[in-house]
C-alpha cells in the first residue's frame, strides 16, 4: 500500500486478550503497518481485544455499536487504500514509470471507489490526531457516511459525547479512543490481508460474542445461527428470489440466505435482500453486515414493519418470494409506534385492558399475517399458519385497537 510522507512508527503485536488502555499519547503521526495475510482465528482475536479495551467504559451504554462501526469504518478506509494502490500499479505497469507521491495522492483523490472516503478523512487522518480523537472520529464517519447513501445511518454512535456528570469530561476519554485506534492500526483490514469472507464470518463472529456478553437482551438483535440455518434450510432460498427480513436485528437471516445460494452452487447476488429493523443501533450493525459480506441488500430502518412498513407497492404492502423472520413475541405493545409505547406500570396496565384478547396470540398471529407473500412451495408451513390465520380472523371483531386489513387467501 502507498505509504503517507509522514515518518512510520513500528508498532510492536500485542496479545488481544491482554490489552490494556495507554495513558501515552502519540508525539507525532503515525502510519498504519500493513500485515501480512491473516487467518479466521487471529483476526477473531484481534478484533475482540478491542472489544476488552472498551468494556464497561461507555457508562452503561451499548458499547457494541462503537466497536463494530469503528471495525467498519478502518475497513473502508483500509480498502479505499488498497483500491487506490491496486489502479496505480497497474498504472505504472502500463507507462513503465514509477510515480510520484505527489501524483499518486492525486491519483487516490481523482479515482474510482466502491466508498467514496472525503479528504480529510481518511484512516490517517485520524491517526495524526493526539488530542480530541473522539471529536475527529465521529466527523470523519458522518463524512464518509454522508458521503455514500448507502450509508446513510450506518455510523451511529458519537465518540464525542460528554459524560452524563456535566463536568465537561467525555463519555469514552480521549486515551481510550487513543488505545482503540492504536488497536486497529496493528492490522490491515482490506482484501489484500483479509478475504472478504473471512471478514464477514469475523463480524459475525464478534456479533455472537457480544450477544453472549448481552444475554437475554441479546435476542433484540441476534438469532442463534443454528435456528437461522434451520429456517434457511427448511425454506430453500434460489436464484432469482426477493428474500425479506421484518425484523432483521443483524442479518443474519440475509446472510444466511446467501450462503444458502452459494452452497448451492449459485451466485449470492442472483437473488435480492431486503430487511426492515425500528432499531437505528440494530439497523446499522444488519447494513454494515450486509456490506461485508458483498451483498446489496436494501435494509430500512428507524420503523416498525407492523405500524408502518417501509417495503410498498402502490400504496400497500410489497409481496416477496419468502420472509424469514424471528418474532418479537416480548414486546407486548406491538400495535403501537415507538413513540406511543411507555414504561410507565399505570400507562402499560390500562393499555393491557384495552385489548381483550389474549396478547401472546394476537402477536403471534399479526406477526405471521405480516408475512405478506409465503410462496406455495413451501408447503410444509401452510398448515400451521392457516391456524394462526384462522385464530387472527376470529379475533379481530374483539379487538379494540385498528389493525391492518389482510387478506391470507391473496398469499397463496
Amino acid at each position: 500500500m502507498a505509504k503517507a510522507s509522514s515518518q512510520i512508527i513500528p508498532l510492536s503485536p500485542r496479545d488481544a486478550g491482554e490489552v490494556t488502555t495507554s495513558q501515552s499519547q502519540p508525539d507525532k503521526p503515525v502510519v498504519a503497518i500493513r500485515a501480512k495475510r491473516l487467518t479466521q482465528q487471529q483476526l477473531e482475536t484481534h478484533l475482540w481485544g478491542a472489544a476488552n479495551i472498551l468494556r464497561g467504559k461507555t457508562a452503561g451504554q451499548d458499547y457494541k455499536n462503537y466497536i463494530l462501526s469503528l471495525m467498519f469504518f478502518k475497513r473502508l478506509c483500509d480498502q479505499w487504500e488498497n483500491e487506490a494502490d491496486e489502479a496505480i500499479a497497474d498504472l505504472e505497469r502500463q507507462q513503465g514509470r514509477a510515480f510520484t507521491d505527489k501524483q499518486k495522492e492525486i491519483f487516490k483523490a481523482r479515482g474510482e471507489h466502491r466508498f467514496k472516503i472525503p479528504e480529510g478523512n481518511r484512516w490517517v487522518n485520524v491517526l495524526e490526531k493526539s488530542d480530541n480523537i473522539g471529536e475527529k472520529l465521529t466527523s470523519a464517519m458522518r463524512a464518509v457516511a454522508d458521503a455514500n447513501d448507502e450509508l446513510r445511518g450506518v455510523f451511529t454512535v458519537d465518540w464525542n459525547q460528554p459524560a452524563p456528570d456535566s463536568s465537561g469530561k467525555k463519555l469514552i476519554p480521549n486515551e481510550v479512543v487513543h488505545a482503540l485506534v492504536q488497536h486497529f492500526n496493528e492490522i490491515d483490514l482490506s482484501n489484500k490481508s483479509v478475504p472478504l469472507d473471512v471478514l464477514g464470518r469475523a463480524y459475525e463472529y464478534l456479533i455472537k460474542q457480544f450477544a453472549d456478553d448481552a444475554g437475554a437482551k441479546a435476542g433484540e438483535f441476534f438469532t442463534p445461527p443454528e435456528v437461522v440455518d434451520t429456517l434457511v434450510r427448511i425454506l430453500e432460498p434460489k436464484a432469482g428470489d426477493m428474500i425479506y427480513d421484518t425484523i432483521c436485528g443483524s442479518g443474519g437471516m440475509l446472510i444466511h440466505s446467501a450462503d444458502f445460494l452459494r452452497e448451492s452452487g449459485a451466485n449470492a447476488l442472483a437473488a435480492q435482500y431486503f430487511g426492515q429493523e425500528m432499531n437505528w443501533g440494530n439497523f446499522a450493525i444488519g447494513k454494515i453486515n450486509s456490506v461485508l459480506h458483498g451483498l446489496e441488500a436494501d435494509i430500512k430502518g428507524g420503523a416498525s414493519t407492523i405500524t408502518d412498513p417501509q417495503f410498498l407497492d402502490h400504496g400497500q404492502v410489497r409481496k416477496f418470494s419468502l420472509v424469514l423472520a424471528n418474532f418479537p413475541f416480548s414486546n407486548e405493545f406491538w400495535w403501537l409506534k415507538p413513540e406511543q409505547q411507555t414504561d410507565d406500570k399505570k400507562k402499560k396496565d390500562k393499555l393491557k385492558k384495552e385489548v381483550r384478547i389474549c396478547i401472546a396470540m394476537k402477536t403471534r398471529s399479526l406477526w405471521i399475517l405480516s408475512l405478506t407473500a409465503v410462496p406455495k412451495r413451501y408447503s410444509c408451513a401452510q398448515d400451521h399458519i392457516n391456524q394462526y390465520f384462522a385464530v387472527g380472523e376470529s379475533m379481530t371483531q374483539n379487538w379494540t385497537v385498528e389493525v391492518r386489513d389482510l387478506d391470507p387467501s391473496a398469499f397463496w
